[in-house]
């Protein structure tokens, strides 16, 4: 976007139309691309063509990052804590990839091999990604690596496979163990080496640490066989009900504002919304309608 800027020119043995030129085209140059650093990412469905998007609330203004097709779907999408780089997963080769992507260059790296199906990467403390990998019998288990998709390595490895793994402050990464199973969600601390249980089982969707990592948000099935949101306190050990109506709420996303941001069926099963809530269960609101399908919401 070029802007005009108030400028009085004396000028000498030259046009002045043509410094003005000079000037706007110096300008514009110093902006290389129209991205803004956004509040909100998530993924749309559009006339059959799935993309990943990105929001700035207060101008309500909604653009494009990443365009999908009819048969490369990206999913798993997630923002970075300085709000410039996102990860997502996309299958424009042989098996789903994962994709770093700067919003402020529109530099996309493809950081893993194209030799089996990777997914639910996430931005981790010390700079580094964690992931799912599919590389032994198809069971999940959870990798790390760096920013750049160097020093890929095995983290967390179980017999019924772990997944959704999700980074919170103080070493922890929660995930999801036995995904097919009872879907436990555990706590591993990254010095000691050691997982916990927590008393949840059960979860249905990815799920997101308060921004000071006592609490998470998830989600599973209330007694209505709906998908409900719920708040775990680290501390205590104990869930609080968040949201559990006679529709489905799911990937919560915990944003740096400490608003909850996460996908619903609210408004109708096929056209599923993108609301947001406080955390104590007030504020409930409408936040992004954008295409047919709206969701995995990311802040």
């Amino acid at each position: 976007m070029i802007g005009m800027i108030g400028i009085e020119v004396q000028s000498s043995g030259i046009n002045k139309y043509w410094l003005t030129i000079l000037i706007l085209l110096t300008v514009s140059c110093g902006r290389l691309t129209p991205y803004k650093t956004p509040d909100i990412i998530f993924t749309a469905y559009s006339n059959g063509f799935a993309a990943v998007y990105a929001a700035n609330l207060l101008s309500e203004n909604v653009y494009t990052l990443y365009m999908g097709s009819s048969r490369v779907i990206p999913m798993s999408v997630s923002l970075s804590k300085s709000h410039n780089m996102v990860l997502f997963i996309s299958n424009q080769k042989n098996y789903y990839n994962i994709y770093l992507l700067n919003i402020l260059s529109h530099n996309i790296k493809q950081l893993t091999p194209d030799d089996t199906n990777y997914g639910a990467p996430s931005f981790c403390f010390n700079d580094k990604i964690v992931y799912v990998t599919y590389k032994f019998n198809d069971l999940p288990q959870i990798y790390q690596m760096n920013m750049d998709g160097s020093v890929a390595g095995l983290l967390i490895s179980e017999p019924a496979g772990t997944t959704e793994p999700v980074c919170g402050e103080n070493n922890k990464i929660a995930y999801i163990s036995d995904p097919l199973g009872v879907a436990d969600l555990k706590i591993y601390n990254t010095r000691t080496g050691i997982s916990i249980t927590t008393p949840v089982s059960g979860v249905s969707s990815r799920f997101s640490f308060s921004p000071d990592g006592s609490k998470i948000v998830y989600s599973k099935l209330n007694n209505n066989g709906y998908q409900a949101l719920y708040v775990l306190d680290l501390s205590t050990m104990s869930s609080t009900v968040l949201l559990s109506q006679g529709y489905d709420a799911y990937e919560p996303s915990w944003g740096i504002n400490n608003k909850i941001a996460f996908t619903t069926t609210k408004d109708g099963f096929s056209n599923p919304d993108i609301y947001e809530i406080n955390p104590d269960g007030s504020g409930l609101k409408k936040l992004i309608s954008y295409g047919d399908a709206d969701g995995n919401p990311s802040w």
